[in-house]
């Protein structure tokens, strides 16, 4: 009994570390919503026909194919209430200086794949005097483009409202919204084919997260 007893002693202790060890602290979560702008619209000019609501109701099934989603922004269709904002670049077919060029915008949600589209948005802006020397994907701009520096309101329809920041001394400004949980977003420009009097062309917008 005497030979027993301390190898008795020392199983219970080994099985009490063992079930009491301190347990490690989680992992932080990795936030990859804030990871630089992602384009949500190429260059191109005005495309007030994209969406039509009043043809086909904005039916899932004509969504744009080139529709900006909120995976190209880091995170999954799960995540809620992450505030999205927009700049938005542009120039002209011709001459040497795209500033104070003006242009229309609209902006759509889809709330998932099957849902239609929702008018969120309108307003206008004009390009500043800050160059576009490289685009967010890190591409040399070799035509002349500028950031718009002012950008309008003039009606938000969105469950909460879209807002806008002027970009001080002509620079950046930008377009902002919560995501409040829809996956598609559809910007649609007017008035912006890059010719007619004031009006801006080559438009791209750019979208990150905060």
């Amino acid at each position: 009994m005497k030979k027993v007893f301390p190898y008795f002693i020392m199983a219970v202790a080994i099985t009490l570390g063992t079930l009491y060890q301190p347990k490690s602290a989680p992992a932080e979560p990795v936030d990859t919503g804030g990871d630089g702008y992602k384009v949500a619209r190429a260059e191109a000019d005005e495309n007030a026909s994209a969406i039509n609501l009043a043809s086909n109701g904005g039916a899932a099934a004509s969504r744009p194919t080139d529709i900006y989603t909120v995976e190209k922004a880091g995170w999954g269709t799960g995540q809620r209430n992450t505030q999205l904002h927009a700049i938005i670049a542009g120039g002209i077919d011709a001459g040497t200086d795209p500033a104070d060029k003006t242009f229309s915008w609209k902006l759509y949600a889809y709330k998932d794949a099957y849902s239609p589209a929702e008018y969120w948005a309108y307003g206008t802006g004009t390009l500043g005097t800050q160059d576009v020397v490289k685009f967010p994907s890190n591409v040399a701009v070799t035509a002349l483009r500028n950031w718009a520096d002012t950008l309008v309101v003039t009606a938000s329809y969105a469950p909460r409202p879209v807002y806008v920041t002027t970009g001080a001394h002509n620079s950046v400004a930008h377009l902002s919204w919560d995501h409040c949980g829809y996956r598609y977003f559809y910007f649609e420009f007017a008035s912006a084919d890059g010719a007619t009097g004031t009006e801006a062309g080559a438009i791209s917008v750019w979208v990150g997260s905060f």
